[in-house]
């Protein structure tokens, strides 16, 4: 096991993989937002937000799915770019634990649990949103690996 970590340490490979595989994530969800009906169920999940309820208001179902889908295609392209450029890697890190500090805040507006069983029974909208969690936690990894990249600290 020592061999394994040890040849993982001085690799970028994982680093890039992750990164590349995270890119993959926000570039999908994305394009998503840009079907209608992907639109239409945004729209009802975050309508109960205070915040971003006014977004929805003002540009509309389609409009707010679309707007949001634009940064989170760029934030997609950013990870790529982070590959070969650590300032890039580091804004795109920071944008995509930004966009899941905002979708881990819906959890506390919107029902998460089933009504048939309550805690710990996530429903369909609380699992979707619990896996933002795991999301923001790679963005913290990314921040983290980018920061040392930036100021020349790889260990």
């Amino acid at each position: 096991m020592r061999r394994i970590a040890a040849f993982l340490a001085t690799q970028k490979a994982t680093d890039n993989l992750a990164r590349l595989l995270f890119a993959g994530v926000f570039l999908l969800f994305g394009i998503g937002k840009f079907h209608v009906d992907d639109a239409l169920e945004l729209a009802g999940v975050v309508a109960p937000h205070p915040m971003l309820n006014i977004a929805l208001e003002a540009l509309g179902p389609v409009g707010f799915a679309n707007s949001l889908g634009v940064v989170e295609i760029i934030i997609g392209l950013l990870l790529l770019a982070g590959i070969g450029s650590a300032r890039a890697g580091f804004i795109a890190a920071l944008l995509a634990a930004g966009t899941f500090v905002v979708t881990c805040s819906l959890i506390l507006f919107v029902e998460v649990f089933r009504d048939n069983g309550g805690f710990p029974f996530g429903n369909f909208t609380g699992l979707f949103l619990f896996k933002d969690l795991g999301l923001l936690a790679c963005a913290l990894l990314l921040l983290r690996i980018d920061a040392r990249r930036l100021v020349g600290n790889h260990g």
